[in-house]
């Protein structure tokens, strides 16, 4: 036969390395540990970068969101930057503003609705207490002005009912005429004593 090569196995391999491969090795096995360091600092400085950018507009939000529950409405929050976040921020800064003006709605409704139920009220306890104290006649007219003031409240009410449903999307709403002319000759019809007693001419035209 005719010998071709050697094979060697085992313990029979020569693994000593001659200098410039042992400089080679290391050197490879050098760069290769820098890499991986860099590589990991880059990785580390990077995604604490990432952190604080996406922690702080959170925590801003956050905060914004207990200001709200507290019931300081009308908290904004300033995100910048055209990503997610910002749009969260802008859609956040957009239903604070509607709390903010259903809020300040609701008491003006209130106030409103204070003043216009103190009108009829007064009118009814200023005639009632006149007619007991003498001063103005029990007669049907003066009855008929109380009784005036009293629907008149009493529509108030309704009204106040009636905000009640809408606001509860509960109320069917349906269109009516109405005579001008009459409430307005019924209002002034009302107002005139009282008008009257301080000095002033109260006409309808």
């Amino acid at each position: 036969f005719e010998r071709r090569g050697t094979v060697l196995v085992g313990s029979m391999v020569d693994s000593s390395l001659s200098g410039v491969e042992a400089d080679f090795l290391g050197s490879t096995g050098r760069a290769l540990l820098a890499a991986s360091a860099a590589s990991g600092g880059f990785a580390l400085v990077l995604g604490l970068i990432l952190a604080a950018t996406v922690a702080r507009p959170l925590a801003s939000l956050n905060a914004a969101v207990r200001k709200v529950a507290a019931g300081e409405l009308g908290a904004k929050v300033e995100i910048g930057g055209g990503d997610e976040m910002a749009e969260l921020a802008d859609s956040f800064n957009a239903m604070s503003r509607e709390l903010a003006r259903l809020e300040e709605d609701r008491k003006r409704l209130i106030a409103d609705a204070a003043h216009e139920l103190r009108t009829p009220v007064a009118l009814i306890r200023g005639t009632v207490e006149a007619m007991l104290d003498g001063i103005y006649p029990v007669d049907r007219a003066t009855l008929a002005s109380v009784h005036e003031e009293t629907l008149r409240l009493a529509r108030l009410i309704d009204a106040l009912r009636e905000l009640e449903s809408l606001d509860s999307g509960t109320m069917i709403l349906g269109l009516e005429e109405v005579d001008v002319r009459e409430s307005l000759r019924k209002t002034a019809a009302l107002c005139a004593r009282a008008a009257g007693e301080k000095g002033l001419d109260l006409r309808l035209e």
